[in-house]
């Protein structure tokens, strides 16, 4: 950490003026105790991405917290827009909060030994870690030390308009499809007017890399894994279904119709998506009066499902540690995962069949049951975030047709260990 803060003493007063305009420009909102911390209480400051729902959610939670521990004052940190890297100029200006929520890029924060160490807390206090999705706690350590307990899963499923399946007549996808029955139905579902122009697309969203086998990096070793076999199928396939079997829109048509895939969805622009989670509030809300269902992605070579995570870390400076560990412990609690799970599923196992009894959900919401058994969740690489947009980059050069898959998947991996080990040589 303080080799990390001499590297980075030049951005120091930098980040601090940063951090002073972004907060007199409201970007950083804080809700504040209603008591000033001058009064003898210990005084915490939680970071988290700004939400509108998910900020009452902590605030009640936090509400709760005080209540039961009168000693300790809390303030809500909601950042919105570039939370990492606001977070980072924080840390460099010496202003860090003593907790914050940590997603995808929890490594690049922990490889510079921000987070506090928690294994012997949690050993101390007989925490039952068999309770929780194990490759969703792993993500929280690090050479068998761990800096958090997650309380949430992020994770990706296919959604499907049942009343065009229905029109169509053509049976519901089984939760263990296949690629081929998964072809058939695309190309059925496909819908074209008297000119022979396409009206309805199939399928909008893409297969992911996780039911080809196929990893950006080597869960094990960390390695560069992008320009393999089958990353090359990823690519290859998804070109397929746009240009040679015309089952999803171009990049251009994609443009066109917007951003907004639930809009196309819910409109029959598209006859299935893919859907997210961290979605998971504005379907419900959207899709209410619809007749849609839920189910997993198709088996190309193995099932799968794209995961990333969510948890609050400690940060190791804080003058508090034993206050704040006791908040990050409220977040384990039922009432708040079972919250969070419009947006989010519980990390905690014993909490899934809880969650499955929530009304007003898809049909086949307890697909979610599978779901947590197959998620492969992108590896903690130190870097991940500029590492990934590099991957992003390519991906995008591809998907336009500007590089073949081969040639575009070589220049990515080569470019990317160029980038470790540079990353490497300014670390020495």
């Amino acid at each position: 950490m303080k080799k990390y803060l001499l590297k980075s003493w030049p951005y120091i007063l930098t980040g601090t003026l940063v951090i002073l305009y972004l907060t007199l420009a409201g970007y950083l909102t804080l809700t504040l105790d209603e008591k000033k911390s001058d009064d003898g209480r210990v005084s915490l400051t939680i970071a988290v991405p700004s939400g509108i729902k998910t900020a009452a959610i902590y605030r009640e939670k936090i509400r709760q917290f005080r209540k039961k521990n009168p000693d300790i004052s809390v303030r809500l940190m909601e950042i919105s827009g570039g939370f990492y890297n606001k977070v980072l100029v924080m840390i460099a200006g010496n202003i860090a909060p003593d907790l914050m929520w940590m997603g995808q890029s929890f490594s690049e924060f922990a490889d510079r030994g921000v987070f506090l160490d928690i294994s012997d807390r949690i050993k101390k206090e007989n925490i039952d870690l068999k309770k929780y999705n194990n490759k969703i706690l792993n993500l929280y350590r690090i050479k068998n030390k761990y800096y958090s307990l997650p309380f949430g899963i992020d994770a990706s499923f296919f959604a499907y308009n049942r009343k065009i399946f229905k029109e169509a007549g053509i049976p519901y996808p089984e939760d263990n499809w296949d690629f081929a029955t998964f072809l058939k139905t695309a190309q059925a579902l496909t819908k074209r007017d008297a000119s022979g122009e396409i009206t309805r697309y199939a399928y909008r969203g893409g297969l992911s890399v996780e039911v080809f086998g196929a990893s950006v990096f080597d869960p094990k070793t960390g390695k560069v894994t992008c320009n393999t076999p089958e990353m090359i199928n990823y690519f290859q396939t998804n070109l397929d279904l746009t240009y040679k079997y015309k089952l999803t829109p171009t990049p251009e048509e994609q443009a066109s119709q917007g951003s907004d895939l639930l809009a196309a969805f819910k409109q029959g622009k598209v006859a299935m998506i893919i859907m997210y989670t961290m979605r998971w509030n504005r379907a419900f809300d959207m899709l209410h009066d619809m007749d849609w269902a839920m189910t997993l992605a198709p088996k190309v070579k193995q099932q799968g499902q794209w995961a990333s995570s969510a948890a609050i870390c400690i940060y190791r400076k804080t003058k508090y540690p034993d206050a704040a560990w006791r908040l990050l412990k409220s977040f384990q609690d039922s009432d708040f995962q079972l919250a969070m799970s419009s947006r989010r599923i519980p990390a905690r196992k014993d909490l899934i069949p809880e969650m499955l009894k929530a009304k007003d959900r898809p049909v086949n919401f307890k697909v979610v049951s599978k779901v947590v058994k197959i998620l492969y969740p992108t590896p903690r690489v130190p870097h991940l975030q500029e590492l990934m947009a590099v991957f992003s980059r390519f991906g995008g050069k591809i998907f336009t047709r500007q590089l073949s898959p081969t040639q575009g998947m070589a220049e990515c991996e080569a470019e990317m260990n160029r980038r470790i080990k540079k990353f490497k040589e300014n670390e020495k």
